[in-house]
C-alpha cells in the first residue's frame, strides 16, 4: 500500500469551558509574561465583555507576575494592514512583552499580524508582506518568543489556533495572507460565556465559516486520518448544535459545542494542506472588493461552489452525508451530493443566510473584474478554477 507524507503540528494549548477566562492571568504568568496588552474591538467594549476580562486581573492576588498595561480597542471589521501597524506601535509604547487577543476572527488575525511585525522588528507590515503575502514554512520558520493568548468570542474562524492570518490591504482592496507555523497563539481560551451576547447574524456567519472549513478540509485531496477525524466531527457537531444555538442563543452547552466545532474545523482545514479551497477563494475576493463578511460570504458561496465543482466533493460525499446525519446512504454519489446540498441550504435558511449577494448591490458589469479577483486570490493561484466555472458561480450570486 503506498504512503505519502503527512504533517500535523498544533502548538496551541486549549482551555475550554464555562468560566475558563478566569484562568487568563495565571496563564500569562506561566508563559513568563510581565506586561500584557489586549487587542479587541469597540463592540466587545460596549457589550461589557472586555470589562469581564479586565476584571480577572483585579481578583485577589495569587502571586501573579503579569500586569495588564493597555487596551487597544480600534481593531476594524477586517484586520487592516494600517491598523496592524498602529497596534504594533501601541504595544511598543506600552513596553508590552505579551499579547492577548479578545474577539472574533478579525481581532485574532490582527493580533497575529502585530505579533509578526513585532517579531520582525518592522514598522509597516506591508513591507514584510510583499505582494500581500508572507509564507514561511518549516524548517526555515523559527519560534516567535512573544507570549500570546487568544480568547475567541465567536465560533467559526478557528483563528485562535490556526497558523494563518488574513490581513486586509485597504489600498489594493485585497486580503493578504500571512502564514507561519508559530504564528498561532500559545494558549487559547474557549469560554462559551463570552459568546452568549453574540448577535444572530454573527452566530450564523461564523458557523458557516466553520462548516466551510470542515467541508473543504475533508474534501481536499490532501486529507488524511487526522484531518478527516476533526473535519467530520465538526460537520456532525455543527449540524446538530447550530439549530439549537439559533433557537436558544443563551444555551451555554450549545455555545460550547460550537466553539469546539470551530476549532476542529480549522484543524481539518490546515492539516489537509489548504491547497484546494475554492469556496474560500470566492469569499476572499468578494470580501476584499465589496467587504462581504467572510463567514457570510462562505455561507452564500458554499452550495453554489459544491454544485459547480462536484468532482471535488463526490469522492467523500458518503462520509459527508453521514456527518450530516442523512438517512439514505445507499444512493448513488450524485444523489447523495444533492441531499447534502439540500441540508446545507436548509441550515442556511434557518440561519438567515441567502442564496445570493443582492443586498450588496454588485452590478453585472463587475463580472469580469470579480472573475479576475477570484483567479488572482492566493487560493485561486494555488488551485486554479476554470474561468467558466468562476463566471457561472458569480452570475448565480450577483
Amino acid at each position: 500500500m503506498p504512503t505519502t507524507l503527512s504533517q500535523y503540528f498544533l502548538k496551541t494549548a486549549i482551555y475550554q469551558g464555562s468560566g475558563s477566562v478566569a484562568m487568563l492571568p495565571d496563564i500569562l504568568t506561566s508563559l513568563g509574561a510581565k506586561r500584557a496588552v489586549v487587542f479587541t474591538d469597540k463592540g466587545l467594549v460596549l457589550s461589557g465583555v472586555l470589562d469581564n476580562v479586565k476584571a480577572m486581573f483585579d481578583l485577589p492576588s495569587r502571586g501573579l507576575a503579569c500586569d495588564l498595561v493597555g487596551v487597544f480597542d480600534e481593531v476594524p471589521q477586517d484586520a487592516e494592514m494600517a491598523s496592524v501597524n498602529d497596534g504594533a506601535r501601541f504595544a511598543r509604547e506600552h513596553a508590552a512583552d505579551a499579547i492577548v487577543a479578545l474577539g472574533g476572527g478579525s481581532v485574532l488575525d490582527f493580533a497575529k499580524g502585530v505579533k509578526y511585525l513585532l517579531y520582525k522588528g518592522g514598522n509597516d507590515i506591508r513591507e514584510i508582506m510583499p505582494g500581500n503575502m508572507a509564507i514561511v514554512t518549516w524548517p526555515k520558520a523559527e519560534p516567535i518568543p512573544i507570549p500570546h493568548v487568544a480568547i475567541n468570542t465567536t465560533a467559526g474562524t478557528g483563528a485562535e489556533i490556526s497558523p494563518i492570518a488574513v490581513i486586509y490591504n485597504a489600498i489594493d482592496k485585497v486580503k493578504g495572507a500571512l502564514l507561519h507555523p508559530f504564528l498561532n497563539s500559545d494558549v487559547t481560551i474557549l469560554d462559551p460565556d463570552l459568546t452568549l451576547g453574540m448577535p444572530r447574524a454573527i452566530t450564523a456567519g461564523t458557523a458557516f465559516d466553520a462548516l466551510t472549513h470542515a467541508i473543504e478540509g475533508v474534501a481536499s485531496p490532501g486529507a488524511f486520518g487526522m484531518s478527516d477525524a476533526n473535519g467530520f466531527e465538526a460537520i456532525k457537531t455543527i449540524n446538530r448544535w447550530l439549530p439549537v444555538v439559533l433557537k436558544e442563543p443563551g444555551n451555554v452547552r450549545a455555545r460550547n459545542e460550537m466553539l469546539g466545532a470551530s476549532a476542529m474545523a480549522i484543524v481539518s482545514f490546515f492539516y489537509s494542506g489548504m491547497s484546494q479551497i475554492p469556496v474560500h477563494n470566492f469569499a476572499h475576493a468578494f470580501g476584499g472588493k465589496y467587504r462581504v463578511p467572510h463567514g457570510y460570504g462562505n455561507g452564500v458561496f458554499l452550495a453554489h461552489v459544491m454544485e459547480a465543482m462536484p468532482e471535488l466533493y463526490l469522492p467523500k460525499v458518503k462520509d459527508i452525508a453521514r456527518a450530516f446525519d442523512l438517512d439514505d446512504l445507499k444512493k448513488d454519489p450524485e444523489a447523495l451530493l444533492g441531499d447534502v446540498l439540500s441540508r446545507i441550504r436548509q441550515l442556511k435558511s434557518e440561519a438567515g443566510i441567502p442564496e445570493d449577494l443582492k443586498e450588496y448591490g454588485i452590478p453585472q458589469s463587475a463580472l469580469d473584474d470579480m472573475t479576475k479577483a477570484v483567479m488572482m486570490d492566493i487560493s485561486g493561484i494555488l488551485f486554479p478554477i476554470p474561468e467558466e466555472i468562476i463566471r457561472k458561480v458569480i452570475q448565480r450570486v450577483i
